[in-house]
């Protein structure tokens, strides 16, 4: 299994419309479970709450964070697209660097967007600029997610590049690119053996990770869509706005929600908060 972020726009009360940003973390480990924290960030001792995030003891970067105006997720990606031995040097060289101190590692980078009090006076921090700046950075491979309550931006980042997306209303990202989906898909480069710990082969990883992405878009096609259904986003008309109930629903449906599990949550970039969250502590049954 493996992380899976969504973002839809939600009816609210005196019918205002935003765009909430949700998520669940799925990791092989148990023992993290045991070590999972939620942090918030203060420009000063007593001072209000910046920016949250949702992470383990001793992590340094972010994997799920939220300030006022600007949330995030990332996605573990087993897979990278390196056509030639020279790029696969390239991409696992980064790794060393990161190892030895001379790169920011992903995580660090999520961060620096994250806290504005770390960011140089004049440098802007939002969605818009994310979307340019972040996407030319040098990473490992990741699907990051940022919203800032208007509308959700899907970044399947590359080592330098990234493949980039847009919505005002709905959106998934699980741990696969959208290129690699029929009805023309391309080939499935190998899968990163670093990136996972259990032995699975890249067929297996793609097919569960392509069944989570459709049952999220099936839930919200039952929920509020006629039409044809189509990920490509022309094909759908909106009938009914969700509401927060409808995405906890969505969350707490297997695959999205199974075994390797430790949360959920529900982020609100509009207001900077967490609007609702559900820890692990034990894996669920896998009874469904």
């Amino acid at each position: 299994m493996g992380c899976t972020s969504r973002a839809a726009k939600i009816g609210g009360l005196n019918g205002i419309e935003k765009v909430l940003h949700f998520r669940t973390l799925d990791k092989y480990h148990d023992s993290l479970r045991n070590i999972f924290v939620h942090l918030d960030f203060v420009d000063q001792e007593g001072g209000d709450v910046i920016a949250s995030s949702l992470t383990y003891l001793g992590y340094v970067g972010v994997l799920t964070g939220i300030r006022k105006g600007l949330s995030m997720s990332l996605n573990m990606r087993p897979h990278h697209n390196a056509p030639s031995m020279l790029a696969h040097f390239r991409f696992y060289f980064h790794h060393l660097l990161i190892l030895l101190g001379y790169r920011s590692s992903i995580l660090s980078l999520l961060r620096e967007q994250l806290l504005p009090f770390r960011t140089p006076a004049g440098i802007s921090l939002s969605l818009a600029s994310i979307e340019q700046t972040v996407s030319a950075e040098t990473t490992t491979a990741a699907c990051l997610i940022f919203c800032d309550g208007d509308r959700a931006v899907i970044m399947e980042k590359e080592w330098k590049t990234a493949f980039i997306k847009t919505s005002d209303e709905f959106f998934v990202s699980t741990s696969h690119n959208a290129i690699w989906e029929s009805p023309h898909p391309h080939p499935i480069p190998s899968v990163d053996p670093s990136a996972t710990s259990q032995a699975c082969d890249t067929n297996a990883i793609f097919d569960e990770s392509v069944e989570r992405k459709d049952l999220a878009f099936n839930l919200w096609c039952d929920s509020c869509v006629e039409g044809s259904r189509s990920r490509s986003g022309v094909s759908y008309h909106c009938l009914r706005i969700p509401v927060e109930r409808d995405v906890i629903s969505w969350m707490s449906t297997y695959p999205t929600t199974n075994e390797y599990t430790q949360f959920a949550a529900i982020i609100d970039p509009k207001v900077g908060k967490i609007a609702w969250a559900e820890r692990y502590f034990d894996p669920l049954e896998n009874d469904w």
